[in-house]
């Protein structure tokens, strides 16, 4: 199947089944999986909390505007960014006169309106 067709396949889960649980040890597997998200200069400036205690999800239903799926998960993952890494990063915040200046074909063939 080509790339552009699996796009189009996406689908949204909305409904569980809330008996079903998810084990730790899938759970881990998919979180390792995930892990391997590319970001800039590899930094991954994120934390992921997985839950699965049924009060705290209830919980968290509230904060997702009353989604009932958000509920009914039998995991729900908190996909938590890290903007202080950002503001540390060298790679990221380089001094602008350490950058070497773009040739004039690029900038002209680029900024020009079509």
């Amino acid at each position: 199947m080509d790339f552009l067709k699996q796009l189009d396949m996406r689908t949204s889960m909305r409904h569980f089944v809330i008996e079903r649980q998810i084990s730790d040890h899938t759970l881990l597997e998919i979180l390792t999986h995930a892990a391997n998200a590319p970001s800039n200069n590899n930094a991954q400036p994120w934390k992921v909390v997985a839950i699965k205690s049924r009060p705290i999800i209830a919980q968290l239903k509230r904060l997702a505007f009353n989604q009932d799926q958000v509920a009914q998960a039998a995991a729900v993952l908190l996909i938590l960014g890290d903007r202080k890494h950002y503001q540390t990063d060298p790679l990221i915040h380089m001094p602008v006169k350490a950058l070497k200046p773009l040739p004039p074909l690029f900038i002209d063939n680029h900024t020009k309106s079509t």
